[in-house]
């Protein structure tokens, strides 16, 4: 079954996904000097580290606009630009609960809500646009349309930061406290604002480390300047004045990043942008999807109790959200490395089936996420009161509310992506609609009597009604997808399997050292169970040994040979 769009052009994806073996020759011409994983010899990399001049954007024939190991090696960088960062979140979450406390926590979270709700909703439809057709533009060797677009990105997210920041000022005018920390967070959403152009470029150039390094770096100095601002009293408003500073340095380091990727121009850039009419619609209808998703996938709830409930009501929903988060944003990191060697492959004409490949990727997700969900929910709530304090404890229920349906996240993320690259965006419209409707409708029925817990619930039953549409509706547009329920089965009774033997050790032991022993129980019981039940299915179990082996080594092979289904 071909997968098209528009008047039949056929759109393929990336190898992660697809069936068929990326050819030796191409998986080579994708390695670049400096791209981590690279396997350049001594002499190589002596070149590569002397030749101080950058050269033009050359996007000749052999320049192969994506391959297995590019997106594996892009996945692994992605990955660590989001879970890193991450834990950096939630290391500031756990020092502005003890400095601030609930109250202080919930006004904190609020403003910074608001802030990220701004940036997402003005850079999350240029964003992929500019993926995608810097993408399709390096796979038809087309340097004049990158740099058109680059260049018109910049001009339309200069508009878009002037207006994010101002939106946010006006909160600070019209009176809400603290004024300083208000008007920080425009400055820094304005200046998030302008990353996103660099960011794109790099990504949609599959320069995965060149994207992710400047976020990490600042991230790491970041976290210890945040906790000594709030140790010298300097509160919210002194958080915002780090998370302005750090934003203005990845905004610098970034932009100078993909200026240097890109190099001196070759070409001339016309000055009218080729396909306007095509980028303009995809920008308005991901920005829709981008405004639905902070709905459904967000936690939009935070405005209605901010209007019917406490701060410390939102505190206890932000602390447990931030809990998920965690989790979730670990599975995030395929969707832009999809969107971007998927157009790339898209403009390169190469037109690979994918029916088996999305049905390995979702197997997969399912495997990993089964026995993450079951230790989060053993040991979650414990976890975030010894972290965060009991005064936190009510959190608890919250957390395990949202933990429930976590296994369908990252699913919906990776067909959201296939979706995207493929130009379907209309119907996954439609569903993040109806599910908003339903996240918002619940909201205001449970909000009011439950408060935090309430708003759990009406962001759990908004995510079941977009997940299972999407993966069906994303399913039937790939073709057949086989599920091995049997190994699904199989994994699921082994995580659970673990989770309880982690929730006894807990209970048996308690506080701190409880929980890391029960960590560790929970990781040896699964690994244990995995090879006993023999979970994961035996086409899988192959395609991971052959990668694994290449990046991790021989043991990461064997242990996927010993957990794999008898073919």
């Amino acid at each position: 079954m071909s997968i098209t769009r528009g008047r039949g052009r056929p759109y393929a994806l990336h190898p992660l996904l697809a069936s068929a073996p990326v050819p030796e020759s191409k998986r080579d011409a994708a390695v670049e000097p400096g791209d981590a994983g690279d396997e350049l010899n001594a002499a190589e990399r002596s070149r590569a580290a002397a030749d101080s001049l950058p050269e033009p954007l050359v996007l000749g024939e052999d320049d192969a606009p994506s391959s297995g190991s590019s997106v594996v090696r892009g996945g692994l960088w992605s990955l660590m630009a989001r879970g890193v960062p991450q834990i950096q979140v939630l290391a500031v979450s756990i020092a502005a609960a003890r400095f601030l406390g609930p109250e202080g926590l919930g006004r904190q979270a609020f403003i910074a809500f608001t802030a990220v709700s701004a940036v997402r909703i003005l850079t999350g439809g240029l964003g992929p646009a500019l993926i995608r057709f810097i993408g399709e533009g390096r796979g038809q060797r087309r340097e004049d349309v990158v740099r058109g677009l680059i260049r018109w990105g910049w001009r339309i997210q200069l508009l878009g930061a002037v207006f994010g920041g101002g939106a946010l000022l006006l909160p600070a005018l019209f009176g809400s406290e603290p004024t300083g920390a208000w008007v920080l967070a425009a400055v820094a959403a304005a200046l998030a604002v302008m990353h996103s152009v660099p960011s794109s470029v790099l990504v949609a150039l599959q320069r995965w480390r060149e994207a992710s390094i400047a976020g990490l770096v600042t991230g790491i100095v970041a976290v210890p300047a945040t906790i000594a601002v709030l140790a010298l009293g300097g509160g919210i408003t002194g958080m915002f004045a780090v998370e302005a500073a750090v934003a203005l340095g990845n905004l610098a380091w970034t932009a100078w990043f993909a200026r240097r990727a890109m190099g001196p121009a070759a070409v001339a850039v016309s000055p009218v942008l080729e396909r306007r009419g095509e980028v303009l619609g995809f920008t308005g209808l991901t920005t829709v999807g981008v405004v639905l998703e902070l709905v459904v996938w967000r936690r939009s709830e935070l405005f209605i109790l901010e209007r019917v409930a406490s701060d410390t009501q939102i505190a206890l929903y932000a602390i447990s959200f931030a809990g998920l988060m965690a989790l979730v944003r670990l599975a995030e990191a395929i969707p832009g490395v999809t969107m971007s060697t998927a157009s790339a492959m898209a403009g390169a004409g190469e037109y690979e089936g994918i029916r088996s490949g999305y049905g390995r990727a979702m197997r997969l997700l399912f495997l990993g996420s089964l026995p993450l969900t079951a230790t989060s929910l053993a040991l979650g709530p414990e976890a975030l009161r010894l972290v965060y304090g009991d005064a936190y404890g009510q959190a608890a229920p919250i957390l395990l509310i949202l933990l429930f349906f976590l296994p369908l996240i990252p699913t919906v993320t990776v067909s959201y992506a296939l979706l995207l690259a493929l130009g379907k965006v209309r119907v996954y419209l439609i569903v993040l609609a109806v599910a908003a409707v339903v996240d918002i409708g619940v909201a205001l029925i449970l909000i009011p009597p439950l408060g935090a817990i309430g708003a759990a619930l009406a962001n759990s039953a908004a995510q079941l009604a977009g997940a299972i549409p999407i993966v069906v509706y994303t399913a039937r547009q790939v073709g057949s997808v086989t599920w091995e329920a049997g190994a699904l089965v199989r994994a699921a009774l082994a995580s659970a399997g673990a989770g309880g033997l982690a929730w006894a050790g807990l209970n048996a032991i308690g506080g701190p050292v409880g929980l890391v022993v029960a960590a560790m129980v929970a990781g040896v019981a699964f690994a244990g169970l995995a090879v006993v039940l023999r979970i994961i299915p035996a086409g899988d179990a192959t395609w991971l040994a052959d990668l694994g082996s290449r990046r991790l080594g021989p043991w990461f092979a064997r242990a996927c040979r010993l957990a794999a289904a008898r073919g």
